[in-house]
């Protein structure tokens, strides 16, 4: 029996943990290929992005070290904003219509995956929160 006193364990405590850095170089290798793959299948960037997006999203905030939270709460946002730029760069067409110019072809991305950014930026805000070691 646990004393009515005792901390609870933070949520992600039985995962193991680690850096920032670590985790934000994972995130960024693994989106990318998801990105590329999804091209590959399909030609453009379908729900097969969106999935990885979010499982990373989550998987990241489980992970850090508590203590690095801060270096992983904008990983979502950078994170979306790099793959749309490289693909408004190199291919528009997977993101927006074939003749649109970087800057539309990021923000005809940016908006086409808003909800699945909002998702996966959320989800990873309220896992550091639930994170939170309890006193």
């Amino acid at each position: 029996m646990t004393s009515p006193t005792a901390p609870r364990p933070a949520m992600g405590d039985g995962l193991p943990q680690r850096s920032a850095r670590e985790v934000t170089r994972l995130t960024v290798a693994l989106l990318l290929t998801a990105a590329v793959l999804d091209l590959l299948l399909t030609e453009r960037l379908s729900l097969l992005f969106d999935l990885v997006f979010v499982s990373l999203c989550v998987g990241g905030a489980l992970v850090v070290r508590y203590s690095e939270r801060l270096g992983i709460a904008l990983l979502p946002p950078l994170s979306m904003a790099g793959v749309v730029l490289l693909l408004a760069i190199s291919r528009p067409d997977a993101i927006a219509d074939a003749g649109d110019g970087v800057v539309q072809a990021t923000a005809t991305g940016l908006s086409g995956h808003g909800a699945v950014l909002a998702l996966g930026y959320g989800a990873c805000a309220a896992l550091m929160v639930l994170r939170r070691p309890q006193e």
